[in-house]
């Protein structure tokens, strides 16, 4: 069966009209009623009624409507696939971070890359690490540069680890940052990520504080943005050494250390098992890996 017919078909079903759906699909009435009649011939049964001016399905109309939707969204899947893959045989490679590794771990890495294989071209896809993650499932990248994900179907080799460091404003820290206790870090208000990374820090210093709950009264998804939450004396935050040491080397920001609490995560390289890859690919995940030793 024709896949323009099905989408018609999902159209007028999902309009409830068929002026409606001629006007969205550019067609005439007569047009949209002689391929709903099409498929009710090739089907044997009837599949739209009116109800008053509402066109309605059948059982075998939801039915068809059912499946056609799900036909549809493989199409658009397999488009999406056939658009990697040519991109693929093309000489492209597709990896997906997050912002903070692909401005600071990946250039020097894809400078050196780009100079030993000037004809293999990189495309980085950034994202949220859920995106990314959703990315890597989906197959519309090779492999990521991320924090380990969980999943049956992922290997994680770890890169490098990343130090993570409690910041606040000069003005909010207490007189001395050296030696703070975890009673100081349970009574201060924080700023933290959303989303993935940000509830797996706010794990992580819990943990660190015997499983004690930190008080956070602010979210920011944007890593720029609690930083500056942070300077602007909202909270105290959490933060990857690398993203904190400009703030931190400028005096914008404060590092406060918890006695005998170090805090840090793991960067890995993210593939999906038996998931195929190209030789430029390979080539690259080699440069990535010995460039993190």
């Amino acid at each position: 069966m024709d896949s323009f017919n099905l989408r018609v078909f999902v159209e007028v079903v999902d309009r409830g009209s068929v002026a409606a759906t001629a006007r969205a699909c550019s067609m005439t009435v007569a047009g949209v009623s002689m391929l709903i009649g099409r498929l009710e011939g090739h089907y044997r049964v009837k599949l739209i009624a009116r109800e008053g001016r509402t066109v309605v399905p059948t059982t075998a109309g939801q039915i068809l409507h059912e499946h056609a939707k799900e036909l549809m969204a493989a199409e658009r899947r397999l488009e999406q696939d056939i658009d990697f893959a040519r991109e693929i045989d093309r000489g492209w490679v597709r990896i997906g971070t997050i912002r903070r590794i692909a401005s600071t771990f990946l250039p020097p890495i894809l400078s050196r890359f780009k100079a030993l294989h000037p004809d293999i071209n990189v495309r980085v896809e950034i994202g949220t690490e859920d995106q990314i993650a959703t990315l890597l499932q989906n197959r519309r990248v090779e492999f990521a540069c991320l924090h380990a994900l969980q999943g049956d179907e992922l290997i994680n080799t770890p890169l490098y680890v990343e130090r993570l460091v409690i910041v606040t404003a000069p003005d909010n820290a207490p007189a001395d940052t050296s030696t703070v206790s975890a009673q100081e870090i349970l009574r201060r208000p924080f700023v933290m990520a959303g989303r993935r990374s940000g509830w797996r820090r706010r794990t992580m210093l819990e943990q660190a504080l015997g499983r004690s709950r930190i008080i956070v009264t602010h979210e920011v998804d944007d890593q720029e943005a609690l930083k500056a939450a942070v300077r602007d004396g909202v909270g105290w935050g959490l933060l990857p050494q690398t993203l904190a040491e400009s703030d931190l080397r400028s005096g914008r920001l404060v590092e406060v250390c918890i006695d005998g609490i170090s805090l840090a995560q793991e960067v890995c390289l993210i593939q999906r098992m038996g998931a195929y890859l190209t030789t430029g690919a390979k080539a690259l995940i080699r440069e990535i890996q010995d460039s993190s030793h």
